[in-house]
């Protein structure tokens, strides 16, 4: 089966993999790779859509949010979420979360973007939000409750550390800043 004639391949997958799969969130691809000894083998990975992830400064004050959802329970997470579409770009999707979240508006500036990997590629955007402010009522989901946590830079960086956060992939980012005695460079970057 090959589904591709309607998707772009996406990047980490090379030009001439097949979409076997298309799922909610999750694309698989295979492809034939040929090995050191000239035979050849499929390969696999899935494509999870896109998300960004959000580092918003009210004030002076970093926003986390106490969050649940059914089946996974309460969890400290950054704003953000999910791409609508693939014709949504990251920055939009970025904005949009953040004001059906938060009801806020802000200054986006691109941050950084990561993956999971070579067989599960999850692009996450990251964004800092400078001079975030309330223009509407949140419409949040059904499915999630949200309680917003306003922090200084010292506890947003202890909640970060906390086994209950979410976001694992920024957790290490944290983590390596605290190592390198790096988050001086990193607060004056936010605040």
């Amino acid at each position: 089966m090959n589904l591709t004639l309607e998707k772009e391949v996406p990047k980490g997958i090379p030009k001439h993999a097949k979409l076997v799969f298309k799922g909610i969130l999750f694309d698989t691809w295979h492809w034939e790779q040929e090995l050191f000894d000239g035979s050849f083998t499929t390969f696999e990975a899935v494509v999870r859509k896109g998300s960004t992830q959000l580092l918003c400064i009210v004030e002076d004050k970093i926003l986390l949010y106490e969050e649940e959802q059914p089946l996974r329970g309460s969890f400290i997470s950054l704003p953000g979420g999910q791409l609508d579409d693939s014709d949504e770009t990251p920055e939009l999707g970025a904005k949009r979360e953040l004001l059906e979240e938060m009801g806020m508006e802000g200054q986006f500036e691109f941050f950084m973007e990561t993956s999971l990997g070579s067989n599960i590629i999850w692009p996450t955007y990251y964004y800092i939000v400078k001079h975030c402010s309330i223009v509407q009522e949140p419409q949040r989901e059904a499915g999630e409750k949200i309680t917003p946590l306003l922090l200084s830079f010292e506890e947003f960086v202890t909640y970060t550390q906390r086994e209950d956060f979410r976001n694992k992939g920024f957790q290490h980012y944290i983590k390596s800043l605290i190592d390198e005695n790096a988050l001086e460079e990193f607060r004056d970057k936010l605040l």
